[in-house]
Parts: C-alpha cells; sequence; structure tokens
C-alpha cells in the first residue's frame, strides 16, 4: 500500500514483505487478529482472512489529506462480493469520533472508483483525491 501527497511526494509504504514497516516515512504498522504474509504481487503480501485481520498504523498528520492525494494497492480478493477493506483512514486517529476522511475498499467485485476486480486475479487499486479547504470526505 502507498499514500502519496501532491505536494510531498511519497509520504508511505508499505510493502507487507515479511512486517509492517513503513519503507518510506515513520507511519510503521503492526499485525492485527492473525494477519500474517504470503507471496504477493511483487515479493510477499499482507494475508488477510477478510473477517477481522488487519495492518494497524497509529494515527500520524503526515497520513491527514491535504490537497490532492492518492492511495495504490495490489489486491488479490478470494471472492467478488461483498466488502473487502482495503484502506481506511479516520479523523483525528479515530480518537475524536469523527467519520472516515477517506477509504479504499473492493464491494461487490468491484474497487470504488476504478474498474472490475475479479477474483483471484491480481489488479492495481488506485484512488487520487482532490480536497480543498471546504470539502469532507
Amino acid at each position: 500500500v502507498v499514500f502519496t501527497r501532491k505536494a510531498l511526494g511519497q509520504v508511505s509504504w508499505w510493502p507487507g514483505d515479511g512486517d509492517a514497516s513503513d519503507l518510506v516515512g515513520t507511519n510503521h504498522g503492526t499485525l492485527q487478529n492473525g494477519a500474517t504474509f504470503e507471496f504477493g504481487r511483487l515479493g510477499q503480501g499482507f494475508s488477510l482472512d477478510g473477517v477481522d485481520d488487519f495492518v494497524q498504523v497509529p494515527h500520524n498528520p503526515s497520513l491527514d489529506p491535504h490537497g490532492s492525494f492518492s492511495i495504490a494497492a495490489w489486491v488479490k480478493t478470494t471472492n467478488a462480493t461483498g466488502t473487502q477493506v482495503v484502506v481506511t483512514k479516520y479523523e483525528c486517529g479515530q480518537f475524536c469520533g469523527g467519520n472516515s476522511v477517506y477509504s479504499l475498499e473492493i464491494f461487490a467485485g468491484k474497487a470504488r472508483a476504478i474498474p472490475i476486480v475479479a477474483a483471484l486475479l491480481w489488479k492495481r487499486a488506485v484512488k487520487t483525491a482532490e480536497k480543498t479547504m471546504d470539502q469532507r470526505g
């Protein structure tokens, strides 16, 4: 998973190659609820069960959207139904009770705002957003 802000360039990159370290910044993650690794599209990647596994990255203002930003990930699902969340970032690190600031998910076999993602095939999921001062989410 890669997070990029237009003004700053690449902010974070979590390749999932044996750990949840951020290879670009200091936003290191921690595996939760049995998340593991397996062969990915480019080396190893995160393996999540689709039920409760995830990688938690602590809140850091560098991950808050300011202006244009992109999120990119290689995603492979085992089914094309339901919702699989790839990335979700909450306001204030979810400590202020706010709504989700941004999310990239696979819903009913389709990545939000990109072409169909078929089960068991590798597809690149990317979300780019332009955010102005008076817009939220």
